[in-house]
């Protein structure tokens, strides 16, 4: 009885002498499939071949893609120069791919002739105009897809980096070494380490715990005390001292009031805290401070000094500089005022009265 292989499907004619050899069907049409089956097996991509064996290769006259068949169900596609390939490409751990290499020594090795003739690599969504992401021999250009790149990363030169570009942080920024920058938006924390060169703009406030770096307190609404000659403390004159620290307080305050009642302050300090206290005013005993005698007196930091007030409508002038020296306690540093004398008409700490502190050890 006849039969066909099990792979190509020849004809094989019964071998017990039954059929004689028919050439069309035992020679000519064996020769034909054999003939088709040199190489890869013509197929499309809606009709594969019918029969099939595991280790069988085809190819797609229609996409130009090729496939070998496994597991004795599968037609698995295989990557071939020119054709689409629409599977994903998986390479051991232990492999590594080279570009213009035999011997890559990165996950991903790329060696070329030329690294300017042609970028290195380009992304973008499909359909968009423009690469989002372009990465050349001289940098990483950066879009948003709709028109070319415009932000730059580059190396202009040995140690040094380039943004072409706006850049806004919003995490910390540490700088230890010689930096130059043109425009900088910081929405987080920044620290530098070495030394600004030019001018510095900064819109919004700013704060600062080194030496040499000072604060401000301003009041902006005057406020008035009667019929109470005990200090208490003002709240918008208060800064943090920290431990084992020096700083020199500068404060200019404008008083008004009737001379009966007056104006005395002192300051509330850390535990611990010295340092000499200068104060500049109209004394106590003073009436007009365009003709009253003026106290040049140095003062411990908490002791109540009094100094003279003119009128209500008429502002006064006092001014303190102080020097303070904090000891293993940190702790705030507050402005305390009062009347020298209660009297039922108020005096007044005006609105514009500033203080400034600055660390200097």
């Amino acid at each position: 009885m006849s039969s066909t292989t099990p792979r190509v499907g020849l004809y094989m004619p019964a071998d017990d002498g039954s059929e004689p050899i028919n050439v069309a069907t035992d020679l000519n049409d064996n020769m034909e499939k054999l003939d088709s089956t040199m190489g890869f097996v013509p197929a499309t991509s809606v009709t594969p071949p019918s029969t099939t064996y595991n280790g069988m290769a085809r190819y797609n006259t229609d996409d130009s893609r090729v496939y070998y068949y496994k597991n004795g169900t599968t037609w698995t596609q295989l990557l071939a120069a020119g054709a689409n390939f629409l599977a994903n490409l998986l390479i051991d751990s232990a492999y590594r791919i080279g570009i213009g290499t035999a011997t890559p020594g990165a996950l991903i090795d790329i060696a070329v002739s030329s690294i300017t003739a042609v970028p290195i690599m380009k992304v973008k969504a499909t359909g968009e105009a423009y690469h989002r992401i372009e990465l050349n021999h001289d940098g990483i250009r950066i879009g948003g897809g709709t028109t070319a790149p415009e932000t730059r990363i580059y190396r202009p030169t040995t140690n040094q980096l380039n943004i072409v570009g706006s850049v806004a942080m919003s995490n910390n920024l540490s700088v230890t070494g010689s930096t130059a920058v043109t425009s900088l938006d910081v929405s987080g924390n920044m620290s530098i380490g070495g030394t600004i060169n030019s001018d510095v703009n900064i819109v919004g406030n700013f704060s600062a715990t080194g030496i040499g770096m000072a604060g401000t307190r301003r009041k902006t609404v005057d406020l008035a005390r009667s019929s109470n000659a005990v200090s208490t403390v003002d709240s918008d004159f208060d800064f943090p001292l920290e431990a084992n620290t020096t700083y020199l307080v500068e404060a200019a305050f404008a008083v008004a009031g009737v001379n009966t009642g007056d104006f005395k302050c002192s300051w509330v300090v850390p535990s611990g805290a010295t340092g000499p206290r200068w104060t500049y005013g109209m004394n106590g005993a003073g009436t007009d401070s365009n003709a009253a005698s003026v106290q040049l007196s140095v003062f411990s930091l908490t002791t109540d000094v009094t100094y003279g007030v003119n009128t209500t409508a008429i502002f006064t002038g006092v001014q303190e500089v102080l020097t303070i020296t904090t000891g293993a306690t940190a702790g705030n540093l507050q402005f305390k005022w009062a009347q020298g004398t209660s009297t039922a008409t108020a005096t007044t700490l005006r609105a514009g009265s500033i203080m400034r502190i600055r660390k200097v050890a």
